[in-house]
């Protein structure tokens, strides 16, 4: 079992996409817990009834529906950056070894 997630063609499968899911809520800036509840991991099509662009099909995607996530993410102008999704993205490719 362990070979087929450690193959990068098994990457959307549904285990990564929770692995990455669980890590960018776990790394989330944490001030009022509004962003790190909204991350959620979607199938494609979920995210395309959510309004997401570019859904392909047998393909997952994990998101922040707090509006504010990007801002987090990137910062601003006022605010620094504090990354949690790259990192999360980083720590779920280095498990499954791609």
């Amino acid at each position: 079992m362990r070979r087929l997630f450690n193959n990068p063609r098994n990457l959307n499968s549904a285990y990564p996409k929770q692995t990455m899911a669980a890590a960018a809520a776990e790394l989330s800036p944490y001030k009022t817990g509004h962003n790190k509840s909204s991350i959620k991991a979607l199938t494609h099509e979920q995210f395309a009834a959510h309004g997401g662009s570019g859904a392909q099909a047998g393909r997952y995607y994990v998101v922040t529906e707090s509006g504010y996530g990007a801002y987090l993410e990137l910062g601003t102008s006022r605010l620094p950056a504090r990354p949690y999704f790259a990192p999360a993205f980083e720590r779920a490719r280095r498990e499954f070894r791609v």
